[in-house]
């Protein structure tokens, strides 16, 4: 009973013999670059399985991947306890860092989403607060909720303009990780004014460097809840339709 960690690090390169692995100049990702995703079976080198635990389910361990690069963007956040820290964005990412940002100890998680039934369960999951950009000004909800300073932004979304919402939404010397992705040509327009005024760090985090263990450790322990994410089981044969449907890019699936 195992997961895998999709990105197999060559280990000879100069980055990974500087601990930067994730920069791998031969890396395989399993699924993407070779075959080995979306199949009833696949055999993977033994250096990318993790064992789980008996009382962890396949599809929770399905989702250790995804947890472990989370992990590695809220490291990057270094969200310390008493930080409050704002989530852009409520879908299966964004839930996960929710649930990272109240570990690492913030005062105070709020989110901004538009779909109702996200939001729900953004808050079942631990945001303070969660903010309908639909129904008014984001910054004038957090003036309402009494939010001090915002002082880490997350943005999980991947769209131009919850970039750049993020960076109006961030108070003074925060951090604002972009972390959602994009695609490869989008390109955002932030006044470099804001930055200065404001002293803002924005980063960026790239997929999950020595942090699948840890995703895994996690959900062994029952300290993030990824079992309620699950919503249906489907076959593969309708994996090509699933993926196909407008649908999921608008968050309504």
């Amino acid at each position: 009973r195992v997961c895998v960690d999709p990105n197999q690090l060559c280990g000879r390169c100069r980055f990974c013999r500087g601990a930067e692995g994730h920069f791998c100049t031969h890396m395989v990702g399993i699924g993407t670059t070779v075959h080995g995703g979306f199949a009833e079976y696949c055999a993977v080198p033994v250096s990318q399985i993790h064992r789980i635990a008996d009382t962890t389910s396949f599809a929770e361990a399905a989702m250790a991947e995804p947890l472990s690069c989370c992990l590695h963007g809220i490291d990057l956040c270094d969200v310390r306890p008493a930080d409050t820290v704002l989530v852009i964005g409520c879908g299966m990412i964004g839930l996960l860092m929710i649930q990272l940002a109240k570990l690492a100890g913030a005062a105070q998680v709020i989110a901004v989403e538009p779909n109702e039934t996200a939001r729900a369960h953004a808050l079942r999951l631990g945001a303070d607060c969660c903010i309908d950009p639909t129904r008014g000004d984001p910054a004038e909800a957090l003036r309402q909720f009494g939010a001090p300073r915002v002082t880490k932004v997350i943005e999980c979304v991947g769209r131009p303009e919850t970039m750049m919402q993020a960076v109006d939404l961030a108070g003074a010397r925060a951090t604002v990780m972009f972390f959602g992705l994009t695609a490869p040509a989008e390109t955002i327009a932030i006044r470099p004014f804001a930055l200065f005024k404001k002293e803002l760090t924005l980063k960026s985090s790239y997929i999950n460097p020595y942090t699948q263990q840890r995703a895994v450790d996690l959900i062994d322990g029952k300290r993030i809840d990824v079992h309620s994410m699950v919503t249906r089981t489907a076959p593969l044969a309708e994996l090509p339709e699933i993926l196909a449907n407008p649908a999921l890019r608008r968050g309504k699936v």
